[in-house]
């Protein structure tokens, strides 16, 4: 999965195109994993998901995930392949209440 920012390209202020950038999210994890030691992945919330989409870019990039692993929201990037009881119970939770549970290590 990607991160991606699209913006508009205009040439005398007439709008002629766009102009993406992006990023490998799993690039993006694995320097960060590696710069804090620590482990790290990214999930998104199902709802901004086609699930056969999903799917299929996991097949044209030769990666494998498991939609139904988490009710809401499904693992797009991580440095290994753990599970994480718990997980579901945080990603749940109010930003606030989320925020302390994962610096604290909390749904383990």
């Amino acid at each position: 999965m990607a991160l991606r920012s699209v913006h508009p390209w205009y040439i005398n202020g007439k709008l002629t195109g766009y102009i993406e950038l992006g990023e490998d999210v799993e690039q993006l994890t694995a320097r960060i994993s590696k710069l804090m030691n620590m482990e790290l992945l990214s999930v998104v919330d199902k709802k901004f998901l086609d699930k056969g989409k999903w799917e299929q870019g996991l097949r044209m990039s030769g990666r494998y995930g498991n939609w139904d692993q988490y009710r809401n929201y499904v693992v797009v990037s991580t440095n290994n392949d753990r599970q994480y009881p718990g997980l579901d119970r945080i990603l749940e939770v109010s930003d606030k209440d989320r925020n302390f549970l994962l610096r604290s290590g909390g749904g383990r």
